[in-house]
């Protein structure tokens, strides 16, 4: 069975909301959902593949080559 799912995005943000590595003194972990959504699935082997769909759910604005 498939399933539908956004992965989930860890960055950090030093004081004055610009990117920065997670060593920066300050720095804030933000964890937000990607943009695009995924499908993750299982083949007859057992093996679970996940491949990136569209960045809508509805897959009217499709991202993936």
């Amino acid at each position: 069975m498939a399933h539908l799912y956004r992965n989930t995005v860890h960055r950090y943000v030093d004081g004055d909301g610009k990117r920065c590595s997670k060593n920066t003194p300050d720095a804030r972990k933000i964890v937000e959902k990607s943009r695009s959504w995924y499908g993750r699935y299982r083949d007859a082997e057992g093996v679970e593949h996940r491949i990136r769909l569209a960045s809508d759910k509805n897959g009217r604005s499709t991202d993936a080559p």
